[in-house]
């Protein structure tokens, strides 16, 4: 004879208490599954913005190249431009006589006329 056996409340608590371990069990390792999958999921991420900020930070980088190129081009527009400003002050210069009576417009049509516009 069982201790089960013209007892069916421990049965049925048997049955409940079995039930709910089982929920308690699925939902651990769903939990578990959850945490897990994002874990993964973060360091793919962390991993992936890590060779996006090395390819931009070292000199074997493409992004690096193109980042320098860039540079490199606004650097050279900005000298070009100051060595055209100095020639032109230089030209004005030499463009206004010494009595002070020219027009700007007048400087303006010599530098013009010097520099072939």
């Amino acid at each position: 004879m069982t201790e089960y056996e013209g007892r069916p409340e421990l049965t049925t608590q048997t049955k409940r208490v079995v039930a709910l371990r089982t929920i308690l069990i699925a939902l651990l390792v769903g939990w578990m599954l959850l945490v897990t999958s994002f874990l993964v999921w973060n360091a793919l991420v962390g991993m992936k913005s890590r060779d996006v900020l090395l390819d931009c930070t070292q000199p074997t980088g493409k992004c690096f190249k193109v980042g320098q190129k860039r540079t490199g081009s606004v650097v050279k527009q900005i000298v070009q431009e100051e060595l055209n400003t100095q020639k032109i002050v230089v030209i004005a210069s030499s463009c206004a006589d010494k009595s002070k009576t020219q027009t700007y417009q007048e400087i303006k049509h010599c530098v013009d006329e010097r520099l072939g516009r």
